[in-house]
């Protein structure tokens, strides 16, 4: 009877105690939900005043809605000018500390005849969506894989960077807080009488934080305003256009992979629509009364991508340029496995035109260590299309930095690599954390931070005799001979950090952030690691050097070292996908 009685207590104490913090909630909880109206109009005004302050001003632009866009392949949208076109890939918000003080939007794209172009960013806030800021955009030339089509004229990679006013926003109604972190810059503002000026937004001298003063007695804490939107245009006076861009049976963006982990197109838009009736019926309406053929209309509409960690998810991903032909699975196969074994979590493909792994690709999904994205050409690519290889080469650029930019957070190193390389450690080294510290430790600089690892060229070439090998599938336990390191930035890979890179290439950083003063590279000794490329000799090499290299080979079994953590892995992910090995 004492215990049940006991229980009964405990019971009535644990109820009563969670009624009293109930009680004590219920006014902060109402005040809030009192406060939340408020807060979004104090941003919707601050956005408003942010775009009408603009020395850029496109005041009869309306957001697109989808039957606005021209998208082709399911992917690239398209902005018009005149006879050339600017495909875009993807967008998204950088603010890396060496990038400078303020924050950037950086449009990858693709343009036809734009040796020399220039570009205006259109960003769209979702606390003020009816209106854009208009800022000038950087135009920097990012790939070195140019090349002409016929009745179309050369198509250039380019990136566009367009610098945003400020970083932070920070919305105070406390004059202490004003005072001590400002320098007093609200205090007029709180000792004036005037009972109907209730917000004043005030720029901090270095232009990072724009100070919100008001009194609602609403506080937030210093927040990053980030837009969700990008448009571009190559002109910014808004000439009005005698008509609408034609609708094309193909403009869907329900394939735009981008759009994954963003809410889906159909839902953004019907936001944006919803908003757009709100507004409609509000006699201070932003736009000016026009008739809506009057209006100025984007034909692109990127989402922002931006994903923000305090400390990266993984130490190690992979970044591969995009994929095409027909790929052997098993070698495939040994080549995911070879890299988990040294310590990569997580693997960003690019898939152009991906043949016989589909089984594969789907297991490393569902796994959750593969991300495929797609990245067709935009101008497709034919059956025996005698422009393939060139529209293949054409995509590296862009798939490489899309890759940079939505790992700059999440992954502490990049492996810059392709299918038939491994990068692989010497003597006693088994994974990429112990090969970074031991090729750190001998450098000769060290001083500064290190951006990038680059690891010397060493073809195992195909054509060399192999080892006998129980499996004729595993390419690096049976191909035991090696040419001679190759000097480096000669088909060298690296392993590099995304917070110092500008403009990533299929082999190392082309170009750093404007801030980065460390040393760009640092080139692992031959002694400590080298990266093996598994393939034939004559595809892209001279006959004489093929001949030269033929004659010098070295035999080298140091991945021997990884043979039985290799076979049983890729031997269990066989059995589980039914692949056969012969």
């Amino acid at each position: 009877m004492r215990n049940i009685s006991y229980k009964k207590f405990i019971y009535i104490a644990v109820l009563n105690g969670c009624l009293l913090y109930l009680i004590q909630q219920w006014p902060m909880k109402s005040l809030m939900d009192k406060k939340k109206p408020l807060l979004t109009s104090i941003k919707r005004s601050v956005v408003k005043r942010l775009i009408e302050m603009s020395v850029l001003q496109c005041p009869h632009t309306l957001p697109p809605q989808p039957q606005d866009l021209d998208v082709v392949q399911g992917t690239w949208q398209v902005e018009h000018h005149g006879r050339e076109k600017v495909y875009l890939y993807s967008a998204f918000y950088d603010d890396r500390p060496l990038a400078g003080i303020l924050p950037t939007i950086r449009v990858l794209a693709m343009a036809t005849n734009a040796k020399q172009m220039n570009a205006y960013c259109h960003v769209w806030f979702d606390e003020y969506p009816n209106r854009a800021l208009v800022v000038e955009g950087d135009v920097r030339e990012t790939g070195m894989n140019t090349f002409g089509y016929d009745g179309v004229g050369t198509l250039y990679e380019y990136t566009v960077s367009c610098q945003l006013p400020f970083k932070y926003l920070h919305i105070t109604g406390d004059r202490v807080i004003a005072s001590e972190m400002y320098n007093s810059s609200c205090q007029e503002f709180f000792n004036s009488n005037d009972g109907e000026v209730k917000i004043k937004n005030m720029h901090v001298q270095q232009g990072k934080t724009l100070l919100v003063c008001n009194k609602l007695n609403i506080n937030e804490e210093v927040e990053k305003l980030i837009p969700m939107y990008v448009s571009l245009s190559r002109d910014v006076t808004c000439k009005l256009p005698t008509e609408r861009f034609p609708v094309k049976a193909h403009n869907s963006m329900n394939n735009n992979f981008h759009l994954q982990q963003q809410p889906q197109p159909q839902q953004q838009h019907k936001t944006l629509n919803h908003r757009s009736n709100e507004n409609s019926n509000n006699n201070n309406n932003n736009h000016d009364s026009k008739n809506a053929t009057d209006l100025f209309y984007h034909t692109t509409f990127l989402p922002i991508f931006y994903e923000f960690h305090e400390k990266p998810l993984v130490e190690f991903s992979i970044c591969v340029a995009n994929g095409h032909d027909r790929y052997d699975p098993y070698q495939l196969l040994e080549w995911f496995e070879y890299y988990k074994m040294m310590g990569v979590k997580e693997f960003n493909l690019y898939n152009t035109s991906y043949s016989g792994v589909e089984s594969l690709f789907k297991f490393y999904e569902k796994e959750g260590s593969l991300i495929m994205s797609q990245i067709p050409h935009p101008f497709g690519i034919q059956y025996r299309d005698t422009k393939k290889q060139n529209k293949i080469r054409n995509l590296r650029s862009v798939s490489l930095n899309d890759c940079m930019m939505r790992n700059m957070y999440r992954a502490k190193y990049l492996v810059v690599i392709d299918h038939d390389e491994f990068i692989v450690p010497r003597d006693n080294i088994t994974n990429f954390h112990d090969l970074l510290v031991s090729a750190e430790r001998t450098a000769s600089k060290k001083d500064k931070p290190v951006m990038s690892y680059g690891f010397l060229n060493t073809y195992y070439f195909l054509s060399f005799n192999p080892e006998k090998y129980k499996s004729n599938k595993f390419r690096t336990l049976r191909f035991l001979h090696r040419t001679k390191p190759l000097p480096p930035y000669t088909g060298s890979k690296s392993i590099l950090s995304p917070l110092y890179c500008y403009n990533l290439m299929n082999h190392y950083c082309y170009t750093r952030l404007p801030f980065y003063n460390g040393t760009l590279s640092i080139f692992v000794s031959e002694a400590v690691a080298l990266s093996h490329h598994y393939r034939f000799c004559g595809k892209f090499l001279l006959l004489e050097t093929c001949t030269q290299l033929h004659t010098s080979k070295i035999k080298d079994d140091s991945m021997l070292k990884f043979e039985d953590s290799i076979v049983e892995n890729v031997h269990k992910v066989a059995r589980l996908l039914s692949l056969v090995a012969s």
